[in-house]
């Protein structure tokens, strides 16, 4: 086992706290807006663009199969749905920076390690 310097335990620490925070509420997708024209011929979002029905707001994402879907949030939803992809966001920078520490704490240990396959 290593020893880590206490200075990069405690940022460790408030890093995973921050990914399990996130973790409570994230959601991996995107936001997109988008407006519409309806089945009615007469009305006038057909002949003006900026008569068209909308915004609505969709997550996007890609399920298990990596199939692409979305799902309609309703307008009462939308601080939600910002707020629920702002904390992935903020869960995959943790994450990243976690995963930064690990490798630079890997270099570390390892570049005193001799090669073996060199020593053959």
């Amino acid at each position: 086992m290593y020893m880590v310097k206490p200075r990069s335990s405690e940022k460790r620490a408030q890093l995973l706290r921050e990914l399990l925070h996130a973790a409570e509420t994230m959601v991996q997708a995107g936001l997109s807006r988008t407006t519409r024209t309806c089945s009615s011929p007469g009305c006038g979002c057909h002949a003006d663009p900026s008569r068209r029905h909308g915004p609505h707001t969709y997550l996007t994402f890609r399920d298990a199969a990596g199939k692409s879907s979305s799902l309609y949030v309703a307008p009462e939803h939308v601080a939600e749905a910002m707020e629920a992809k702002a904390a992935w966001e903020r869960f995959w920078a943790a994450a990243v920076e976690l995963a930064t520490g690990n490798r630079e704490e890997l270099r570390r240990r390892w570049q005193g390690t001799p090669n073996t396959r060199a020593a053959q």
